[in-house]
């Protein structure tokens, strides 16, 4: 496929496997844990649908 000059083709992420979000999930809150304890505080961007719900762990929003 072609794009224009100087056109960028869209970023497209590649999902997940079961596996890499699991060891995603066990890792993250022992991150959080070591973050809290070093500096109060943990801050965390989700950009995507698929992010927010990996850090949500799989719950709905909003509730």
């Amino acid at each position: 496929m072609t794009h224009p000059l100087g056109a960028q083709p869209a970023f497209r992420r590649t999902p997940l496997s079961a596996e890499e979000k699991a060891r995603g999930e066990a890792n993250f809150s022992p991150l959080v844990a070591q973050q809290l304890l070093a500096n109060g505080r943990f801050r965390v961007t989700a950009d995507t649908p698929e992010m927010t719900e990996l850090f949500q762990g799989g719950r709905p929003q909003g509730g």
